[in-house]
């Protein structure tokens, strides 16, 4: 039996998400997809889902890692949306369509994240949000 592992590592910014929802507009949440947006409590988390469904829906998912990176802009909202450092291009390109499919939720149900803010005017500020991930099959 083939045992699918998903390793996702998050930096210095998910020490920001882990006290709260990082997510605005969940307030009552309306169908699966916005639930399950509104349901995780940090972004690797809700990568993590979208990903286990790729996984349990398709065959031939390329093994690999990479660096997926966004901004979330001082709105709160994710752009300019790139992968990086990566071992295989097929698994990178997968990852980056996850992301923007997540991005796409966001955009239909007007869920954004709750802006980072400058600590010394607490005015909000675009934050590059790094991460890398990896996926193999057992």
């Amino acid at each position: 039996m083939k045992n699918y592992i998903l390793l996702i590592i998050f930096f210095f910014c998910s020490l920001t998400f882990a006290q709260k929802s990082p997510f605005t507009g969940c307030e009552n949440p309306k169908g699966r997809d916005m639930k399950t947006v509104c349901k995780s409590k940090n972004f690797p988390a809700l990568f993590s889902e979208y990903m286990y469904q790729v996984v349990r829906n398709y065959q031939n998912i390329p093994e690999g890692r990479a660096k997926l990176k966004f901004v979330i802009t001082s709105k709160g909202e994710m752009s300019q949306l790139s992968y990086s450092d990566t071992n295989n291009e097929a698994f990178a390109k997968l990852a980056l369509t996850i992301l923007q499919n997540i991005q796409q939720d966001f955009q239909q149900y007007k869920i954004f994240f709750i802006p980072i803010r400058e600590k010394e005017t607490n005015q909000p500020i675009n934050f590059t949000y790094e991460f890398p991930i990896y996926y193999s099959i057992d």
